[in-house]
């Protein structure tokens, strides 16, 4: 797991969940999990947390990464903190949580393809949406 959260965020983003809270939340699955705090974005994401499932991969050459389960999570904005940092605190982190530990111990036909969950916030309100490996050719819309 990845505790370092680097800073270089534009003046108008901020993250929606502190590190300590993503550490205290995903507990004894926090060593099988990979975070990635999304600081490359300049702008709000529309799904401030998404996870991924991708198969192990055999270890090819310049390969991203090598599969498993992960977290990614994306800046906000600095208006919209209260309301989101309530709601990942509160329903979308746990159900990150949940999620990513059903993916570590499911079948192997599963972890055989590629699987995502996004948490999608507008306004207070919240929308899941799950993509599985035939779908992620189709680019994921919010919708909102």
């Amino acid at each position: 797991m990845l505790v370092f959260v680097p800073k270089l965020l534009s003046p108008q983003l901020v993250w929606p969940v502190r590190p300590a809270v993503v550490t205290a939340t995903l507990r004894s699955i926090a060593d099988q999990v990979e975070v990635t705090w999304m600081s490359w974005e300049r702008h709000p994401a529309a799904a401030p947390l998404h996870v991924t499932w991708r198969p192990f991969d055999a270890g090819n050459f310049g390969a991203w990464s090598v599969g498993g389960a992960e977290l990614w999570i994306g800046p906000v904005s600095r208006s919209d903190l209260d309301a989101a940092r309530d709601l990942v605190r509160d329903v979308v982190l746990p159900e990150a949580r949940d999620w990513l530990a059903q993916a570590l111990i499911a079948g192997e036909g599963w972890q055989a393809s590629a699987h995502e969950r996004w948490w999608f916030l507008s306004g207070g309100r919240l929308d899941r949406r799950d993509r599985d490996r035939g779908d992620m050719t189709r680019p994921l819309k919010s919708p909102f």
